[in-house]
């Protein structure tokens, strides 16, 4: 009888311990709780900034990972994410492969303006671009970590591919992946990522995506590019459009734009 009374305890204290990992402290929710109604990071707003010291003093690091994994409010995970990356930059590595399909989003706002980024993108941002000495020495080589780990996914995530273009290695390995990418899927997503290389090979291959080439073009603006201006006119006033004819020297579009005038006054 006895002996069946210790082991109940110990079952009971194992399964008390297990719960307990599970679960989310009621400080760390009080803490969290003014975050709740958030649907948008504001500029000015430092309340996050408060929450953030808060949760780094008093929360454990099981609580931070419970926050990211089952907490629904995004703004609270991207807080969690921050101090876990603060503590150990392996966290960053960790928490990208895990959540790298996650459909979370953060989005950035000031009075005019509003920014949108997956929660992976922004991982990837909370890394690269920290105030961490040790994470600013390191920035070439954490970017290199992530996109190995992006492209070494079974399926490629191609709106990743697309809000982390700019960053986007050199590497033949990734241009090869891209370009199979691109023209088995018509992946327009993944043009800017494309372009990125500038390689004379793929102009044939923009410009089969018609007037929605432009997104493309505005990151190589080769010269082979600008009579698809005088062939799309009809769409001068997309943002996409304008935003490529302007990445060339004036010199080389001044006959597009007086013809892009002469159209819309035509049009009218």
């Amino acid at each position: 009888m006895q002996n069946f009374i210790k082991s109940f305890f110990i079952i009971m204290i194992l399964f008390t311990a297990i719960s307990c990992e599970n679960e989310i402290s009621p400080k760390t929710i009080k803490i969290i709780k003014p975050l709740n109604d958030y649907t948008a990071f504001y500029t000015l707003d430092t309340l996050p900034k408060v929450i953030f010291k808060e949760l780094e003093n008093k929360a454990t690091v099981n609580d931070l990972n419970l926050l990211i994994e089952n907490y629904k409010n995004p703004y609270v995970k991207a807080i969690a994410i921050d101090i876990l990356i603060n503590k150990d930059e392996e966290n960053a590595f960790e928490l990208f492969d895990k959540f790298i399909d996650s459909k979370d989003s953060i989005v950035f706002r000031t009075e005019c303006l509003r920014e949108s980024i997956l929660l992976p993108t922004y991982i990837f941002n909370s890394t690269i671009f920290s105030d961490k000495q040790k994470l600013k020495e390191q920035k070439e080589n954490n970017t290199d970590k992530f996109f190995k780990i992006l492209f070494n996914q079974e399926n490629l995530n191609v709106d990743l591919v697309d809000e982390m273009y700019l960053w986007l290695p050199k590497s033949d390995e990734y241009y090869k992946i891209i370009r199979e990418n691109v023209v088995k899927n018509k992946s327009k997503k993944l043009l800017r990522a494309l372009s990125v290389f500038k390689n004379k090979n793929d102009v044939d291959l923009i410009k089969s995506f018609g007037k929605d080439s432009f997104i493309g073009i505005a990151n190589f603006k080769d010269d082979a590019f600008l009579e698809m201006f005088e062939k799309y006119i009809y769409i001068n006033d997309n943002w996409e459009y304008k935003f490529a004819l302007n990445q060339y020297p004036k010199s080389k579009t001044k006959m597009i734009y007086l013809k892009i005038e002469n159209y819309n006054k035509v049009k009218k």
